[in-house]
C-alpha cells in the first residue's frame, strides 16, 4: 500500500471550544490546591499549556466514522476489543479477504484509520493554542460538582469535586495523510464536519453539557502525483504489489469549484480554503462515499 506515493492532503483547521471543554489529566496529583480533575498539559515553547492530544482527536472521529459505516450495513471492527479474535490487529495480514474485510483483510475503518497490523491512510497530530491565543486558552475556570442524594434530592455529603475546564481560546490542529481513496478522504471530512456542528464531543463529562466545539479556518491541500488536471484522484492499485486492496477503479472526482491550483515539485495541488472547503465535502460525501457506502459485496 506504501510501495509508491500516489497523493497526499493536509488538513488545517482551528479547534474552538463552545462551552465548557474537559479533557482530563491521567496524572492526579495532592495539591489540595490543584482540581481533581486537571486538564491535560505538555510543555511547548518553553511554557506549560493545555493541549488536546492528537490520539484524543483520532479516537473521536475514527469512533463516528465506524458508526457512519455500520449504519450502512458496513461492518466495522472495535479495536477496543482486544481479545476478540475478528478485530482486523488480530488477523493476519497476508490472509484472504472477504465481505466483511475486503481491503487486503481489513475492515473498511481500519483500512482508513489504521490498525496493528496495517499503517492508516491518516495521521492527526497534537493540537495546541496558537500563540495569540495562548493567554486566553490557559485562562481556565474551575467548575464544582455534587452528587445528588437520590431519596432527598438535595446535595450528598462527602460527594464534591472540582473540575478545570478551557472556555475561551482555541487550538491548531493537522490532519496529514496519503495514498487515499475519495470515498476514505469524504468519510474523514464528513467526520470533521458533523464534530464542527455539534453531533460530536471532545473530552469527558459530555453528559453534562460540556465537550462542544466548533471548527475554523479550514485549509485543505491535496497533492497528486499524476497530470490530470481539474480533478481529485485516488489511490490505484500498484502492479507490483501483492494485494490490489479493493481500491475502487476509476477514483476520480472532477475537482468542486473554488481550488485554487498551483504546484510543489511533482506534485500538482489543489488548495481549499475557509469557504471553499463545504463545496469540497459536499462534492467527495455525495459522490464517492456515497458511492462507497451503497456498494455491497
Amino acid at each position: 500500500m506504501f510501495q509508491t506515493l500516489q497523493n497526499t492532503v493536509k488538513i488545517e483547521f482551528r479547534i474552538i471550544p463552545d462551552g465548557p471543554l474537559l479533557v482530563r489529566a491521567q496524572a492526579v496529583g495532592l495539591d489540595p490546591g490543584v482540581a481533581d480533575m486537571e486538564f491535560q498539559r505538555t510543555h511547548r515553547n518553553g511554557r506549560s499549556t493545555v493541549f488536546l492530544a492528537g490520539s484524543g482527536l483520532k479516537g473521536v472521529l475514527r469512533s463516528h466514522a465506524e458508526r457512519l459505516l455500520r449504519s450502512a450495513d458496513h461492518f466495522a471492527c472495535d479495536p477496543t476489543q482486544t481479545r476478540d479474535s475478528a478485530i482486523c490487529g488480530k488477523r493476519k495480514k497476508d490472509g484472504p479477504s472477504d465481505a466483511r474485510y475486503p481491503h487486503g483483510n481489513q475492515c473498511p475503518a481500519c483500512f482508513t484509520f489504521g490498525s496493528l497490523t496495517l499503517a492508516g491512510r491518516f495521521r492527526i497530530g497534537d493540537a495546541y493554542p496558537p500563540d495569540d491565543l495562548i493567554d486566553a486558552t490557559n485562562r481556565t475556570e474551575m467548575r464544582t460538582g455534587v452528587g445528588i442524594d437520590r431519596k432527598s434530592q438535595a446535595a450528598s455529603q462527602g460527594v464534591l469535586y472540582d473540575s478545570e475546564v478551557v472556555v475561551s481560546g482555541g487550538f491548531d490542529a493537522r490532519v496529514q495523510g496519503e495514498n487515499y481513496s475519495l470515498w476514505q478522504l469524504g468519510l474523514l471530512l464528513a467526520s470533521l464536519q458533523d464534530l464542527s456542528h455539534g453531533l460530536l464531543h471532545l473530552g469527558g463529562c459530555k453528559a453534562r453539557g460540556m465537550g462542544t466545539v466548533r471548527l475554523e479556518r479550514w485549509r485543505v491541500e491535496l497533492g497528486f502525483l499524476d497530470r490530470e488536471a481539474g480533478r481529485l484522484t485516488g489511490a490505484r492499485p500498484h502492479e507490483a504489489g501483492k494485494n490490489p486492496y479493493s481500491l475502487p477503479k476509476g477514483d476520480v472526482l472532477a475537482a468542486p469549484e473554488g481550488g485554487q491550483a498551483g504546484r510543489q515539485g511533482l506534485f500538482r495541488l489543489l488548495t481549499y480554503d475557509d469557504e471553499q472547503v463545504p463545496g469540497l465535502i459536499d462534492g467527495l460525501v455525495g459522490g464517492p462515499l456515497r458511492s462507497y457506502m451503497e456498494r455491497r459485496a
